[in-house]
């Protein structure tokens, strides 16, 4: 029995044994009252016979002894509790659990043990006769009050972890024990303090160690496993019938998700029991398994680095590198503890290398590439001859010779790129031509690191492929211009005959109107109007025509008011203007521009038309036509209106091919792409600002005179 609950014994022994005394003397108070109350109802009812004269007798006997039972009990009372104070005392000055009293009411701290003032940190001369308020053991008197009428209750009250802080500041942690007791006649709280805070702290230290370790294997992205086996294995056996019946009796018993993982199954629970054999390969113990496993054995169940193979939930097979040590028992294994990696992808990356090191052996055999090893002083150390092209020198002419001394035309070049290689650990690469067997040919060397001073040169002939750039340079620039004639051709057959066609169509209506009203006059300037239109049209037609036969623009720019133009652009179109009273302002003071005419008529009915063709439900629509200035002796021009504007998502892309603003107007989208690329072969620009309702505004510009080039 360990020392404190000695003590506590000792101290529960003489209470209990005051409790006893006090409790014979309140029997014997109790008796002589009863008798006392028989005794007067005896003598004043009842029959008088001859046990009613007797019953007082002997009732007044009975009061007698119980009288001489009550005073040997106080006195066997006052003695056994001047007998147990004194002992209490002794024990509770030198007890080393802490003890104190205080006064129930008003929480005075009476007295205390050193024990005591030990533990706590206070002053006894400043702490007697100071509340536990005062003293800060309770933090608010409601605190103090709920406990008071709790212990009143109960009579004894336990706290297994009573935290607080000494009067120094230092945490302690005890078990706290409170009983109501009586202390010189005043009712008062015997309180004990056992201090368990290094045991406390133990545990904590012990808790947070488990729990790093748990995290360890847990976490941990290796395998750790513990093997049981389903009796132990005698080591007298042997070995090969140990690593038998390690397969045999074999079980996972302990494991960490990753091991679990690695076999294929979700967590460690899932894994935890299933059994050695299970994971084999075969009907029988793989060699490459049992080998490993017998090494283990051999080793004395020590050993690292084991290399097993096993199979996976899946029925996969896996590659495992392990470290083993056996728990021997009474020369008996009873448990294998281990951890392992998965080494399957490095197994199969190292048949890979095995596999691409043999083709690598036959590309080199086979590539119509020379291969040199240069020193950084242009040195070479090594050289691989093309398996196609004969090589310029014998390969034993070539070997701790340099650059310069073989081929001095490109020894600079060489020194260059292989400085540049091995300061920046990037490839360089550059062509040069050699005479070769009485032709030139064209080679190219790719330079690249190889180490601290060395690098590898490839070379390739590649005079065949430069000859192949050289016709395919044609052959596109030939179809590029081709393309772009088809798609001008294209563009202009669908949108812009359109506007000569709607003008044509317009004024059928109204020639209808008028000939039906007997209008001669308006009929001839309907029939003009068409004839104009028609004739327009026809010239354009010719231009593609022709423009599809040279694949260049036909007609020589020259000089022309930029007025006349616009005019007959606005003719073109008028058949819309005039369909949505559309109002157009010409400037009067447009400059002579150097265009090809009939391309500009093209930019302005484009521009005209969709200024018309987007003025939505604007009840005054009109179009300007103007110019600002001069840029770079280049002409600023704009056409303005406003319609109903180009949202901003559209901004960038309205210049692209069959981009149109709306879905459903007319037209296939390709307009701007048109006057984008007529502007731009007159070496001008072209933009357009525009605001959500508030009409929009192209700007361009355009040749004010001839260029030096156009002379």
């Amino acid at each position: 029995m360990k020392p404190h609950r000695i003590r506590l014994a000792v101290e529960r022994f003489f209470t209990v044994r005051s409790w006893q005394v006090t409790r014979g003397l309140l029997y014997a108070i109790f008796a002589i009252i009863a008798v006392d109350i028989i005794l007067f109802f005896s003598q004043i009812t009842g029959p008088r016979d001859l046990t009613s004269i007797l019953l007082p007798g002997i009732l007044i006997g009975v009061h007698l002894l119980l009288l001489g039972l009550v005073i040997r009990l106080v006195k066997r009372s006052m003695e056994s509790t001047a007998d147990g104070q004194e002992k209490f005392r002794r024990v509770f000055d030198v007890s080393p659990v802490a003890i104190s009293v205080t006064s129930l009411e008003d929480g005075r701290l009476i007295d205390a043990n050193n024990a005591y003032w030990n533990l706590t940190g206070y002053d006894p001369a400043s702490s007697i006769g100071r509340s536990t308020i005062d003293l800060g053991i309770w933090s608010t008197l409601t605190e103090r009050s709920n406990f008071i009428e709790k212990l009143k209750r109960q009579g004894a009250l336990k706290n297994p972890a009573y935290e607080f802080k000494s009067g120094t500041g230092e945490p302690r942690v005890t078990v706290a024990f409170y009983e109501c007791v009586q202390w010189e006649k005043q009712p008062a709280i015997l309180s004990m303090f056992y201090d368990v805070t290094e045991q406390r702290r133990a545990q904590q230290a012990l808790q947070a160690s488990e729990e790093k370790y748990r995290n360890f294997v847990e976490q941990s992205m290796e395998g750790i496993w513990l093997l049981g086996f389903d009796h132990p294995i005698s080591l007298d056996l042997p070995p090969e019938q140990q690593t038998k019946l390690i397969y045999e009796l074999g079980y996972v018993a302990e494991c960490n998700d990753a091991v679990a993982r690695m076999y294929g199954y979700q967590s460690s629970e899932e894994f935890r029991g299933v059994r050695v054999q299970d994971m084999k390969t075969g009907e029988t113990i793989n060699e490459i398994s049992f080998q490993a496993t017998l090494k283990l054995v051999n080793d004395g169940y020590r050993s690292a680095n084991r290399e097993t193979m096993e199979k996976m939930r899946n029925g996969e097979i896996a590659y495992f590198l392990n470290n083993a040590v056996g728990i021997i028992e009474q020369n008996h294994l009873t448990g294998l503890w281990g951890t392992q990696l998965d080494i399957t992808a490095l197994k199969k990356a190292d048949d890979a290398q095995r596999r691409s090191e043999a083709r690598t052996r036959g590309l080199l055999n086979a590539i119509p590439d020379m291969i040199f090893e240069l020193s950084r002083d242009g040195t070479i150390l090594q050289f691989v001859p093309s398996g196609i092209n004969e090589p310029l020198f014998p390969p034993e002419e070539f070997i701790h010779k340099t650059v310069a001394e073989l081929l001095p035309e490109i020894a600079e070049q060489t020194a260059f790129a292989i400085e540049r290689s091995l300061e920046s650990g990037l490839v360089n690469a550059f062509e040069y031509d050699l005479r070769q067997h009485g032709e030139n040919r064209s080679f190219e060397a790719r330079v690249s690191a190889s180490g601290a001073d060395t690098v590898l040169a490839i070379i390739r002939d590649v005079s065949l492929r430069k000859w192949a750039e050289t016709e395919r340079d044609k052959l596109i620039e030939e179809l590029e211009a081709k393309n772009a004639e088809l798609e001008r051709f294209a563009y202009t057959v669908s949108h812009d005959l359109k506007s000569p066609l709607i003008t044509i169509r317009g004024f059928l209506g109204f020639l209808q109107e008028d000939s039906r009203a007997g209008n001669v006059p308006r009929m001839e300037a309907d029939i003009q109007r068409i004839t104009g239109a028609t004739d327009k049209m026809q010239a354009l037609l010719n231009d593609l025509l022709e423009l599809s036969r040279v694949g260049r623009l036909i007609n020589k720019p020259e000089l022309v008011p930029f007025h006349q133009i616009v005019t007959e652009a606005v003719e073109l179109v008028q058949g819309r203007i005039s369909h949505g009273e559309v109002s157009v302002s010409i400037a009067n003071d447009l400059p002579i521009v150097y265009v090809d005419h009939p391309r500009l008529v093209e930019v302005m009915q484009n521009l005209i038309d969709n200024a018309a063709k987007f003025m939505g439900d604007q009840p005054s629509p009109r179009i300007e036509i103007g110019q600002k200035g001069f840029i770079n002796e280049m002409a600023l021009l704009y056409v303005k209106d406003n319609g109903i504007g180009i949202p901003a998502e559209f901004m960038e892309n309205i210049f692209g091919l069959f981009n149109k603003l709306d879905a459903r107007s007319d037209g296939t989208g390709v307009g701007l792409a048109l006057v984008k690329r007529i502007i731009e072969f007159h070496h001008g620009t072209i933009w357009a600002e525009s605001e959500p309702g508030r009409g929009a505004i192209f700007y361009f510009t355009l040749p004010a005179s001839p260029k030096d080039d156009d002379r």
